[in-house]
């Protein structure tokens, strides 16, 4: 596997096998507030487009554009130039990486990926979800989210302005305390993406992308 789409892998599954399990204890109620003022507001969102902008553990960087519809459970990551890199998830159980350079392909279970549930079409942060920690800090709120049974797949913590409540960016951690953050930028939400935006063409059968 080539070091760009270890790094790509990395903004889902920074983290995947060995992670530790957190303690989590109860949240006082101010946060319980914060939750469910996230809660409220990711399920607000039918559909996302925008550019985003990731930092790798090295330091190095690249960007692109990304594309969510949670109506259908699809998602959608174009990396930009000189990278020739896709990861589609194409509403069934599948994330789709392709690295046209590599002539490579994984394919990994939304489930099994720490921000898999930001697919879901009822987004809840208990039950299956928990999260460890809510972090006020001047005008953010930041949530530290695990999966309440496999605390070993990661953390994410993700990051909302607070005036108005807004994703700014998401930050997975791999147990090692390297981080892989995407920024994003230049978003629009609930905007209608076309259903060809998130189908996947086999490249043993179409020939590969910016090939």
């Amino acid at each position: 596997m080539t070091k760009l789409t270890r790094r790509g892998l990395g903004l889902l599954l920074a983290g995947a096998a060995t992670a530790p399990a957190l303690a989590c204890a109860a949240l006082p109620p101010d946060k319980q507030d914060y939750i469910r003022k996230v809660e409220a507001y990711l399920n607000s969102i039918h559909t996302l487009q925008g550019h985003f902008r990731q930092i790798n553990p090295d330091g190095g960087s690249s960007g692109g554009t990304v594309y969510v519809d949670r109506e259908r459970g699809a998602m959608r990551f174009s990396y930009d130039p000189p990278a020739k890199i896709e990861l589609i998830a194409p509403g069934d159980w599948r994330i789709i990486f392709m690295d046209a350079t590599a002539k490579q392909v994984n394919v990994l279970r939304v489930k099994d990926t720490p921000l898999g549930f930001l697919l879901n079409k009822d987004i809840h942060l208990s039950g299956d979800l928990t999260v460890a920690d809510v972090s006020p800090d001047r005008d953010e709120i930041v949530l530290t989210v695990v999966r309440t049974d496999h605390p070993d797949q990661g953390q994410v913590r993700l990051a909302f302005s607070e005036r108005p409540l807004q994703l700014r960016r998401w930050m997975v951690t791999d147990p090692q305390g390297q981080q892989t953050v995407v920024f994003l930028e230049n978003v629009f939400l609930n905007l209608p993406i076309a259903s060809s935006v998130f189908v996947y063409h086999d490249p043993q059968v179409f020939g590969w992308p910016n090939g």
